[in-house]
């Protein structure tokens, strides 16, 4: 479970969120002052930090832009009385990743404690598995343009494809199924044709006119 690492200095709201916290299964640590709490971030390495402002010894501005002068990127959650516009854009000017005024309901705490917490887990995870359709691509290596295909139990590996390869093969399956004219030909005009199944761009390579351009100009 993760750890919250608390720094507030009035025993009641650090008792009180400390109950709240845990309540909820996570690991809490605590400090009573900005000095000691800004000690422990850098020992401890919580998850996440719930941080006071007005403290003594160090404030949480000042403990706020330590940390991120140390390039620690634990996600902080200031907690204050300071409900001017000002004292919120100090506190996120100085690097916190959200505010939250006093007093405030504890349904409210929790669904930003969890929100950030989120964000911790999307950025350190990486998907394993997309899902398109019926087929379900594994990612084998870091390019996202590798991988295995997979289908009723088949499976076959991918290759990356130019953009308009896939665009062709999708139009000349669209339009084998056109029902031809009395003639015995498709119409060209018909409405399952659009216009993505035009043939690619010329490709240039070095030297080279753009088209319409000849070489004196």
């Amino acid at each position: 479970m993760e750890r919250i690492l608390i720094i507030e200095d009035e025993l009641p709201m650090r008792t009180v969120l400390q109950d709240v916290l845990a309540g909820e299964g996570y690991r809490i640590l605590t400090a009573s002052d900005g000095e000691t709490g800004l000690q422990r971030a850098v020992d401890e390495k919580p998850d996440l930090i719930l941080l006071d402002v007005m403290m003594p010894k160090l404030d949480g501005y000042a403990v706020c832009a330590e940390l991120r002068r140390l390039s620690n990127p634990v996600p902080i959650l200031m907690l204050t009385a300071k409900g001017q516009v000002e004292d919120r854009v100090q506190g996120l000017d100085v690097g916190a990743d959200d505010y939250l005024v006093k007093p405030f309901s504890t349904e409210e705490l929790l669904a930003r404690v969890r929100a950030m917490l989120r964000r911790i887990q999307r950025q350190t995870k990486m998907p394993t598995q997309l899902n398109l359709g019926e087929w379900r691509k594994y990612r084998v290596s870091p390019s996202p343009a590798s991988g295995s295909w997979t289908r009723s139990g088949a499976t076959r590996h991918s290759r990356p494809r130019a953009p308009w390869t896939t665009t062709l093969r999708a139009c000349a399956a669209s339009s084998s199924a056109i029902p031809m004219n009395h003639a015995g030909s498709r119409p060209s005009t018909a409405s399952g044709i659009s216009s993505k199944c035009s043939a690619p761009p010329p490709i240039l390579q070095k030297g080279d006119n753009p088209p319409g351009r000849n070489a004196s100009n």
